[in-house]
């Protein structure tokens, strides 16, 4: 026959106190350090965008000067097909790539939502690159180089070697910098995600 056990013996009191016990908050993230890491993050893609935009411009200017120069159809139609994308390019990194500042008054946790957001937005941005930004200057490239190809079917020995040459180079060129720009854009998405990983398991 078994006794019923003592309030000192029994371990069931205990032990609701220890699951029912308040646990420590978790770490907070410093409010000051939040308020640097969005002000870099805003500043280093504004610095990105200009750029960009600069790029663009500069871009969009050039193509518009050899469509007047050239008089081939095809080569015309290359350049207009890289102005156009340029200036898409240049529309997606103001719809999508943009950061806001977020508001003095916010509260910390809301601060910090707002920093999660606009990192996660970037991350995609970053990490989507070959669809918004580099495929949209291929069809006009791939213009380009068929108006160069064409242009050395059409003359003959030493000429239609240097412009053979001169276009391969040009495409080999062209498809190393898409790789490095993607290469690029992914690393820096990267550490994007691993800022935002930090700051979500706070």
């Amino acid at each position: 026959m078994t006794t019923p056990s003592t309030p000192e013996s029994d371990p069931l009191p205990s032990l609701s106190r220890l699951w029912l016990a308040s646990t420590e908050p978790p770490p907070r993230v410093d409010p000051s350090t939040l308020q640097r890491a969005a002000k870099r993050l805003r500043r280093r893609v504004l610095i990105r965008n200009l750029s960009e935009w600069g790029a663009a411009a500069g871009l969009v200017a050039f193509c518009v000067t050899r469509i007047w120069e050239v008089e081939r159809l095809l080569a015309r139609l290359g350049f207009l097909g890289m102005a156009l994308a340029a200036l898409y390019v240049s529309f997606e990194l103001h719809r999508r790539g943009r950061v806001a500042a977020s508001p003095a008054s916010s509260s910390t946790e809301s601060y910090r939502r707002a920093h999660v957001g606009a990192l996660e937005r970037q991350a995609q941005l970053l990490e989507s690159v070959w669809r918004w930004y580099l495929l949209p200057l291929v069809p006009g490239i791939t213009l380009v180089h068929l108006d160069a190809a064409f242009a050395g079917l059409a003359r003959s020995g030493a000429q239609a070697t240097i412009i053979w040459l001169v276009s391969a180079a040009s495409l080999l060129f062209t498809i190393g910098i898409f790789l490095g720009v993607a290469a690029l854009n992914r690393r820096a998405a990267r550490a994007l995600r691993r800022e935002l990983l930090a700051l979500q398991e706070r």
